[in-house]
């Protein structure tokens, strides 16, 4: 059965607008004007260009090629080096390079790393992050329906011992955030809440990714929030957090949750779990969403109103009721 092109809407332009030809056709801001005119757009073609769905059986290198054409024309030259790079490294190691995907395991990943005794468990976990990555991407696309390698047990980040001055660390901002990720965090009013999710769950490892992991904590010197990635995890960071808050930040060190899991626990509250953002929307102000498509949209627009639409994340404001308290003007970190 085909598939048409939908209308889609940008809040960011306040438009909506359709794909046809590879081309987004702006159709408006007014939603009724806009599926009026995508029908005359449509009416007026002299046959509907249907999207050709994908091959119900892929190769696994056909997959991960797509990705890294789309790494190219999107990302940055040295992030589709880095990816190209590992994604090579896995298919080399594979006994069947021309493997269909509906065969890969996860121990693929598994004997590929463990064929390199001299990476550490940081880099292997990267490197299986990549794959991971790639096929995320690819079920994004709709050019397959789920990654058989999603939920692969990968080794842990490692921790990092090296101490660094604060005006080493702000140097490092400095460098690393963009102008745009600087501007979206003026929006955020002092003393705020904020919480920090993952669009993709298998990103924020690689070396070319820290720069917006760590862009975020922007937001606690510049503005006095309160990030939940912050560096309050005890016996390893120098912050403490007051007893108030202390249960709004991860002290483990984990990663933080995918947007996927918001949504979830805001549909279907868990009273028993003890996730830090169990109960994101009575307990945060601010949502940052890293590793974002192009375009990507409000996953949640009732509980989400965006505030800065970047590259490769969004800001979004969390929707409270009207007559919620304000937030006390005292910073939770000390």
């Amino acid at each position: 059965m085909p598939h048409f092109p939908k209308p889609f809407f940008r809040p960011k332009k306040n438009r909506w607008y359709v794909q046809l030809d590879g081309k987004h056709v702006n159709l408006g801001p007014d939603r009724a004007d806009a599926l009026r005119r995508y029908h005359e757009f449509m009416a007026a073609r002299k046959q509907p260009v249907p999207v050709t769905p994908p091959s119900d059986d892929p190769l696994l290198i056909e997959v991960l090629d797509a990705f890294l054409d789309w790494c190219l024309k999107h990302r940055e030259k040295r992030i589709f080096e880095s990816y190209e790079e590992r994604i090579k490294s896995f298919l080399v190691s594979l006994a069947d390079r021309r493997m269909a995907l509906r065969d890969l395991r996860p121990f693929h990943l598994q004997l590929w790393v463990d064929s390199h005794p001299d990476w550490n468990p940081g880099m292997k976990r990267g490197r299986m992050q990549a794959v991971q990555r790639a096929l995320n991407w690819a079920v994004k696309q709709g050019r397959i329906d789920r990654s058989p390698v999603a939920y692969v047990e990968k080794p842990p980040p490692g921790k990092r011992e090296n101490v660094i001055e604060y005006t080493v660390y702000r140097r490092m901002l400095d460098l690393t955030a963009t102008q745009e990720f600087r501007d979206s965090v003026k929006r955020i009013k002092r003393g705020s809440t904020v919480l920090v999710a993952y669009a993709d769950r298998a990103a924020g490892d690689d070396v070319h990714d820290l720069g917006l992991v760590h862009a975020v904590c922007l937001a606690l010197i510049d503005r006095s929030a309160l990030v939940t990635t912050a560096f309050t995890v005890p016996g390893k960071q120098i912050m403490h957090v007051r007893p108030a808050y202390s249960r709004q930040v991860d002290t483990e060190d984990g990663t933080p949750p995918g947007i996927d899991q918001l949504i979830l626990a805001a549909e279907r509250p868990d009273t028993a779990s003890q996730a830090y953002w169990e109960r994101w929307p009575s307990e945060f102000d601010y949502v940052y969403v890293l590793f974002t498509d192009d375009e990507a949209v409000n996953p949640a627009p009732a509980l989400l109103t965006l505030v800065h639409d970047g590259d490769r994340f969004q800001l979004y404001k969390v929707r409270k009721p009207e007559n919620a308290a304000a937030n006390g003007s005292s910073p939770p970190l000390r």
